[in-house]
């Protein structure tokens, strides 16, 4: 991640505002393996087994703010909230590997997988 944060002193404590951006290269592999009993029947059961690999690139951004105040000469508080996004592009495509599928030989190309994560935290810290 490249960011930067800004700190306000504001009346015993401090506001603290931070950014962040990065750039991630990397690989999507989906591995599924299952061994299938098929219902009311006599027949045995199959595996289906399905490999996926795709590469790509992702965009993260990440955002957050804390406040953080001392309550004695050695001991103080923080909190703080953080959003941190990441967005998979996928490029290329990618056979999916499959035996006993209705779907062998499928395609997938492109398309985007997106995470979102949603933190809060509480510190209370001690100072030597």
């Amino acid at each position: 991640f490249l960011g930067t944060s800004y700190s306000f002193l504001i009346g015993p404590g401090t506001l603290t505002f931070k950014a962040a951006y990065a750039y991630l290269d990397g690989t999507y592999k989906w591995n599924y393996n299952q061994e299938v009993y098929p219902p009311f029947s006599g027949n045995e059961p199959f595996n289906i087994i399905q490999r996926v690999k795709l590469d790509g690139n992702s965009n993260a951004f990440s955002l957050g703010i804390s406040w953080t105040q001392s309550l004695a000469d050695n001991l103080g508080i923080s909190i703080g909230a953080n959003y941190h996004q990441y967005k998979f592009s996928m490029s290329g495509s990618s056979n999916v590997d499959s035996q006993n599928t209705s779907y062998q030989d499928a395609q997938i190309s492109g398309g985007d997988l997106t995470e979102e994560l949603f933190t809060m935290t509480a510190s209370l810290f001690y100072r030597f």
